[in-house]
């Protein structure tokens, strides 16, 4: 699915950044893609690296401020890891969906 262009969503959304836990597929990946192609900044995590890395090159077709992340969210040191890793990148988080689990 593509996002439309110029609409109020575009708008809200450029330049803004989201996280989303769980973002490597399903319907996490497919928000992360819907809110990339709105301009938004795309932060995503999910348990393994190479699930990561396969989502954040695909989401990279939308966008260049993707950002991905390795982190079990049923540990909140890796959490913690993964959101300070997101603000140091890009100082601000709009939006954060809890997907995972």
């Amino acid at each position: 699915m593509r996002a439309s262009r110029n609409s109020s969503i575009d708008r809200k959304w450029n330049g803004k950044t989201v996280l989303i836990t769980g973002g490597s597929r399903g319907l996490g990946l497919e928000m992360a893609r819907l809110w990339a192609q709105y301009g938004a900044r795309v932060g995503i995590c999910a348990r393994t690296e190479a699930d990561v890395d396969i989502a954040v090159d695909e989401l990279r077709v939308y966008s260049s401020e993707v950002f991905g992340q390795s982190c079990d969210i049923t540990s909140e040191c890796q959490v913690k890891k993964f959101v300070a890793a997101a603000k140091d990148r890009w100082e601000t988080i709009d939006a954060i969906v809890n997907n995972a689990g």
